[in-house]
């Protein structure tokens, strides 16, 4: 159900059967619950062909019982995590950041009408490490009071950043040590009637040319049956290309597009649409032509 390759004993799981990261979570949920068998990214790592999968879950099973593996009900399991609510402090962030924005980087926000007030996705392109701090800066403070940001442990969880992090509306995730908890714990804003803003590129671009789009917020939309508004970012990668610590003065920009509602559509359906939604307005509006 995994891949539509054909499968052999000695069928590497990513390099032949073209599995990804939310692929290896169903797998670890599937094998845990149908045998008993728990096994972490570390374990994993060293058992990389359906041969050396079965031998493991054969030497260690502790039951038979084959089980669907439901993502709705994965994303909806409680976990011992909480979030840490400090509207004053995101909204003192705003105060602070949006002047200094719109004066270093003559910050043009636009589609300032399609941002939601009710609980919904926000899906930014990413060009810089400048991209979340612009979200914050230009999402309505009551919106923003409601709006946590999923975010990359190993960047924004170490050296100044990490009390900024530690302070505001941040999911600090690591996805190496437990992809599962992580996605579980990137669902907590949503579960509680929050919003959710996540990259779907989920990494910067290294030459302003959007990058393949991850599944994971579209599986969260449908999840939760919530709305997305795509975002484009645009200017950060002149401003604070990856590499750079000190940003320059060019100018950038930050559209909103109207929601997408994942009503009767498929993750891959969603993803393909919230890209296109995104492309089109690059494609209408020259500003954006660079990053196509």
């Amino acid at each position: 159900t995994l891949t539509q390759e054909k499968i052999f004993p000695f069928s590497h799981l990513e390099l032949s059967l073209g599995l990804d990261s939310l692929d290896y979570v169903e797998l670890f949920i599937f094998v845990e619950k149908s045998f008993g068998v728990e096994i972490d990214e570390v374990i994993f790592s060293k058992i990389m062909t359906i041969k050396a999968l079965y031998d493991y879950i054969k030497e260690h099973q502790t039951k038979f019982n084959p089980t669907t593996v439901e993502w709705k009900n994965i994303l909806k399991e409680d976990i011992d995590k909480k979030l840490i609510y400090s509207p004053y402090i995101m909204s003192l962030y705003k105060i602070i950041l949006l002047p200094f924005f719109k004066l270093y980087f003559s910050l043009e926000v636009k589609g300032e009408e399609n941002i939601l007030l009710t609980p919904c996705i926000i899906a930014p392109t990413h060009q810089s490490m400048l991209d979340g701090f612009l979200v914050l800066a230009t999402l309505p403070f009551k919106v923003l009071k409601k709006s946590f940001f999923l975010a990359f442990k190993q960047v924004f969880g170490k050296g100044i950043l990490q009390p900024i992090a530690e302070h505001s509306h941040n999911i600090l995730i690591d996805a190496n040590i437990d992809l599962k908890q992580a996605m579980q714990y990137s669902a907590l804003p949503l579960k509680e009637g929050s919003n959710l803003v996540i990259f779907p590129e989920g990494a910067r671009s290294r030459d302003r040319k959007l990058l393949e789009f991850r599944p994971f917020f579209a599986m969260l939309s449908k999840t939760f049956i919530l709305p997305i508004v795509p975002v484009i970012v645009d200017g950060g990668f002149e401003a604070l290309p990856s590499g750079k610590l000190f940003p320059r003065p060019k100018k950038i920009r930050v559209t909103y597009l109207k929601a997408i509602e994942p009503d009767g559509l498929s993750y891959d359906e969603i993803t393909v649409k919230v890209r296109e939604a995104i492309e089109k307005e690059m494609e209408r509006n020259p500003l954006y032509s660079k990053a196509l």
